[in-house]
């Protein structure tokens, strides 16, 4: 197949490559988030400011949990915001 018929085949199934690529995109920015936290919570200045070496094993999990949470929490808060009101949500922020 030429360069002009594959280009024709994707322009033609275009939505589907949107949603894959869009798809693709979100599940990387999940796992950079989730990692990033992953970073910052094993920080040695993280764990001294919250004294997390001072809490049980299971109070240790419940704050790390409680702290991810969160941060998933207000992920969901701006993709649902930015989808109800198409980007006013930037004005909130400043």
């Amino acid at each position: 197949m030429s360069f002009k018929g594959v280009l024709a085949e994707v322009l033609r199934y275009r939505n589907a490559y949107t949603l894959a690529l869009s798809a693709s995109i979100g599940s990387i920015f999940f796992g950079w988030d989730t990692g990033l936290m992953g970073g910052i919570l094993t920080l040695k200045s993280f764990q001294d400011y919250f004294r997390v070496s001072e809490m049980s094993a299971s109070a240790q999990a419940n704050f790390n949990g409680n702290i991810v949470s969160i941060m998933q929490a207000g992920a969901l808060y701006v993709v649902l915001k930015y989808l109800t009101s198409e980007l006013t949500w930037v004005y909130e922020i400043i």
